[in-house]
């Protein structure tokens, strides 16, 4: 893929405390929301150029970028998807209503997964199994937001600013080639900004609009009824159109982009 994994990084996470001094142990609360998001990702060498390159179902970012020197392509891109976020139910869509997906809590804490091609009515679903012997099974909170619980421990508290009628709170770590910054809105637990640095690339993550959820203005489509196939079985039936698709750019790194750490 030019490729989710390269603008979403490891699986969309949440903090358990950048605000208030709690415990990686507490849980946050799951503040019900739908949100709209903008990610932009661009690289740091400034010798890249732009390449045009045609939308597909799986990547709908408009262009590239190339090495004029090594013809290398690189990705840069400007995206917005949408986010809605229940206590069970966290579910994605790109802006242009391609592709999705749904993460579901299940019984006894597990946790479930369907990838949404929205232009086929076709989902791939995959149940806590698969996710578990992909490694890529989440903790339910660290599914609810976009930054990993570890930088709470980290990072420091440096201002606060008002973003969208909310507080946020502004932190900010600088490591050698590496910076990071995360606008925290504790009220909603959810971040404004996200800016991330390293020697290689730029991904800023910005909130463009929030509401309570039973205010939404845009709402996820509907997806029970879509035909759908097991991860399980996508080796048993290759000739698939969707399951060529997939596997053509199979990765759990979703359309979110997510903030680890260095």
């Amino acid at each position: 893929m030019i490729n989710l994994r390269l603008i979403t990084q490891s699986l969309f996470t949440l903090l358990a405390t950048l605000y208030g001094g709690l415990s990686l142990a507490t849980e946050p609360a799951i503040i019900e929301i739908a949100a709209h998001f903008e990610t932009k990702t661009s690289p740091v060498d400034p010798h890249l150029h732009r390449v045009i390159k045609q939308p597909t179902a799986r990547h709908w970012y408009p262009w590239r970028l190339q090495d004029k020197q090594t013809g290398q392509k690189q990705p840069k891109a400007t995206e917005q998807w949408y986010l809605w976020r229940q206590q069970d139910k966290i579910e994605i869509q790109s802006h242009n209503k391609q592709i999705g997906e749904v993460w579901q809590r299940l019984k006894h804490k597990q946790v479930a997964f369907s990838w949404l091609y929205h232009a086929k009515a076709f989902a791939i679903r995959y149940t806590p199994s698969d996710l578990k012997a992909l490694q890529t099974y989440p903790d339910w909170a660290t599914k609810t937001s976009i930054v990993s619980p570890a930088l709470s421990e980290r990072l420091q508290k440096i201002s606060n600013k008002q973003v969208l009628g909310y507080k946020a709170d502004i932190y900010r770590e600088n490591i050698d080639n590496y910076q990071l910054e995360i606008h925290w809105i504790p009220a909603i637990n959810t971040p404004a900004k996200i800016r991330q640095t390293d020697n290689k690339q730029t991904t800023e993550v910005k909130l463009l609009a929030v509401y309570p959820l039973a205010d939404a203005p845009w709402q996820p489509i509907e997806s029970d009824h879509y035909d759908d196939m097991d991860y399980a079985d996508i080796g048993d039936n290759e000739s698939h159109p969707i399951a060529k698709l997939h596997m053509k750019g199979m990765s759990l790194n979703t359309i979110r982009y997510q903030a680890h750490g260095h």
